[in-house]
């Protein structure tokens, strides 16, 4: 059974259709990756998936149940951290908690659960600005989790960091959601980082109209637990050739 699907979406801004006819599924424990060009529609699909807007047509389905306009329902990670300088990062991943309405006491011993798991112990009392880049990042995965633990949408999460720091990322990444049984849709632009950490990549394209569709979904094979060093193989080139004779 899928986890997450979105079923024919489609969305217009002042008579612009933005994207077309969507269909995509997220199953159990999956991490399935959108990739295409900078304003394709991306973000507008997420925000369908979110409930911050609501779709012209088509459905969006969580469990079996239709979701569509519904919020509060996934949790949603930006490009950038967002984390409030004047919080510290303990106080900074609880916010999911206290929204839903839970005493800051509780809140904070629940999420000091996770640090270690999340590579953020000793920075519990920390300001933002005194920790890493890899950090802040794994901070507000942990936000993002908390608020969601099950479906993650995660909007180019690590794009701001520098090359090193990406690909232990990956890995962590990559380790955590498989510990916890997340479900994941995530927005690349970076091919590498959708075959490197997807088991299913769709790849968006441009009809003549301007509009977003699904131009192709590529599978990839190779199980998450033995993904390490698979940058380096043939098959990871093989995939990699795929998409970009799709995209080009």
């Amino acid at each position: 059974m899928n986890k997450l699907e979105t079923i024919n979406v489609t969305k217009s801004f002042d008579g612009r259709c933005i994207i077309k006819d969507i269909s995509l599924q997220v199953a159990d424990n999956q991490i399935v990756c959108l990739l295409g060009e900078s304003g394709i529609g991306k973000s507008t699909l997420f925000n369908v998936i979110a409930g911050m807007i609501k779709p012209d047509s088509g459905r969006v389905v969580i469990d079996g149940n239709d979701v569509t306009g519904k919020v509060g329902i996934v949790g949603y990670s930006f490009q950038k951290d967002l984390l409030l300088e004047h919080r510290t990062v303990l106080d900074n991943v609880i916010l999911p908690l206290l929204i839903k309405g839970r005493k800051k006491k509780e809140a904070r011993e629940e999420a000091l659960g996770y640090f270690s798991l999340f590579g953020l112990e000793g920075a519990e009392k920390l300001y933002p600005k005194a920790i890493s880049g890899g950090m802040r990042q794994r901070a507000g995965l942990l936000r993002t989790y908390l608020y969601s633990p099950e479906i993650m949408l995660l909007d180019e999460p690590f794009s701001a960091l520098d090359s090193l720091t990406k690909a232990k990322m990956h890995n962590w990444y990559l380790d955590i959601s498989q510990k916890y049984n997340q479900s994941t849709l995530m927005i690349t632009h970076d091919v590498d980082e959708a075959v490197y950490m997807s088991d299913r990549i769709y790849v968006l394209s441009a009809a003549s109209d301007g509009s977003a569709y699904i131009k192709s979904c590529v599978e990839i094979s190779r199980k998450r637990e033995n993904r390490r060093g698979f940058d380096l193989t043939e098959e990871f080139l093989q995939y990699k050739k795929k998409i970009h004779d799709l995209l080009y």
